[in-house]
């Protein structure tokens, strides 16, 4: 009974991490954009926004009957496919999904490290949002922020 607490305290706390997790998706798909030139429909974000919302509700599902350890792992792995796989069929490009998922897979580890931690969980959460700032700005060098202006109406 007294091992339990801890873990929905776990739970607690990763849940808060949920927006990030939907933020960097949303901007990992807004880069596909930007530097591919593919477009992702609003509908499509939203999907994928919600498949990442999921993983609260099944990392407290699944943590119930096999132990908060498995649960973590189960839960993200199925977050993990689908939207990986999502990812590579509305991008139709096994690259794109592949970048999706390593992106994932790293800030679900990410993720469980920080849980574990107690004293330094948010000194090393701020600094990893420092260095992925870093990342997105220079990975936001790359777009040609010119081509992305309202386009004119055609002259009819």
């Amino acid at each position: 009974m007294i091992e339990a607490i801890p873990a929905y305290r776990t739970i607690h706390r990763a849940s808060k991490y949920a927006i990030l997790f939907v933020v960097l998706a949303f901007a990992t798909y807004f880069l596909f954009e930007a530097i591919s030139g593919l477009r992702i429909h609003l509908v499509q974000y939203g999907l994928m926004g919600l498949s990442l919302s999921l993983f609260g509700l099944l990392l407290l599902s699944f943590s119930e009957p096999l132990g908060y350890t498995m649960g973590y792992a189960v839960s993200s792995l199925l977050v993990l496919l689908q939207a990986s796989i999502y990812t590579g069929a509305v991008s139709r490009r096994l690259s794109h999904a592949g970048i999706f998922a390593a992106m994932l897979a790293c800030l679900f580890g990410f993720l469980y490290v920080v849980l574990g931690l107690e004293i330094y969980a948010l000194l090393v959460s701020s600094l990893a949002l420092f260095v992925l700032l870093s990342v997105l700005m220079a990975l936001a060098q790359w777009v040609d922020w010119s081509s992305w202006a309202a386009p004119k109406e055609a002259a009819r």
